[in-house]
């Protein structure tokens, strides 16, 4: 707590210098880092500067106070996660009983995670596959020291298939995880079938 108003003491005395919201996001960000306020929350704070509010410190709410975003909630959005990825944050809301926007932003800023999708790339190949590619391809260097004339009896193009890709079944394959871990990748290969040969992935 004492570091977000810290920040917002940050956000005023930018705001005294007729510095821009986006100037001031930046220099917070520069001076903070990782535990910088949010983009949305340094505008807001800046907003309510400019429009003549001059305390920092939250103001006083009435009724019971709240219980989430506490190290508890936290870990329960946790397990609810660990145990499956895909977890949208309406189930997870759904299952741990916490408002929508709460998880969301425990997901998001104390659990530092986001939804990522696998990215298609054209050669994903198991060991075994690339074992076979480089002793089919000494063989048929072999081929060709033996017979100068082997490459005149090789046919391709015979007959060709290609693992269908919908683009719209994407969104159901995202899947939770931490900010800076990358995309994981999918296999797009395209499949090919000589009539003559064993069946290669390429």
């Amino acid at each position: 707590m004492e570091r977000t108003v810290e920040q917002r003491y940050a956000v005023k005395f930018c705001f005294k210098l007729g510095k821009s919201a986006s100037e001031t996001f930046e220099l917070i960000k520069q001076a903070y880092g990782d535990d910088a306020l949010s983009r949305t929350r340094v505008f807001e704070w800046y907003k309510m500067f400019k429009e003549g509010r001059e305390v920092v410190e939250d103001e006083h709410r009435a009724g019971r106070p709240t219980t989430a975003r506490t190290d508890g909630q936290v870990a329960k959005v946790k397990q609810v996660l660990d145990a499956d990825r895909r977890s949208t944050i309406a189930l997870i809301s759904e299952e741990t009983g916490l408002s929508v926007g709460t998880v969301h932003t425990i997901v998001t800023e104390d659990l530092a995670m986001r939804k990522v999708c696998a990215k298609m790339v054209p050669k994903v190949l198991s060991e075994e596959q690339k074992q076979s590619r480089v002793e089919i391809s000494q063989e048929i260097v072999d081929c060709i020291k033996e017979d100068e004339h082997f490459m005149d009896n090789v046919i391709t193009g015979d007959e060709t298939w290609i693992f269908q890709y919908d683009p719209e079944t994407k969104k159901g394959k995202r899947r939770v995880a931490h900010a800076d871990v990358p995309a994981p990748e999918e296999s797009s290969n395209v499949k090919i079938k000589n009539q003559n040969h064993a069946d290669c992935v390429f």
